[in-house]
């Protein structure tokens, strides 16, 4: 009996170390129910900033999927998207790309809303 609770306290220490976070699984749930692109994008973003820090990999990921669905289904690219995902960039210290990023969308929207430095 105590080899028995020792291999299920084994596996239940081995999953709770490969589980993720509760609040990120309750959110990619709710990203599977979500029908309306522009609530997506949002979720999508909530997603990465649960991640933060933590798996700056995974806060990227999600940011570029939020700014790819933006685009996608031609819903305004905000400013904030952009930013968040630069500052995803930077946390994985890809900065080449962010300056692409920058090149991409910042220098189009200064033009288009005529904003000087």
């Amino acid at each position: 009996m105590n080899k028995f609770l020792s291999i299920l306290l084994l596996l239940l220490i081995t999953n709770s170390i490969w589980s993720q976070h509760p609040k990120i699984d309750s959110l990619q749930n709710e990203l599977t129910l979500i029908k309306e692109d522009s609530s997506k994008v949002t979720l999508l973003l909530k997603i990465g900033d649960a991640y933060g820090r933590e798996k700056p990999d995974s806060n990227l990921f999600y940011k570029k999927r939020a700014l790819n669905l933006s685009e996608q289904h031609r819903l305004s690219i905000t400013p904030q998207i952009v930013t968040e995902t630069i500052k995803a960039l930077t946390g994985t210290n890809q900065y080449e790309e962010v300056i692409e990023f920058g090149l991409k969308y910042y220098e189009p929207y200064k033009a288009e809303n005529l904003i000087y430095e």
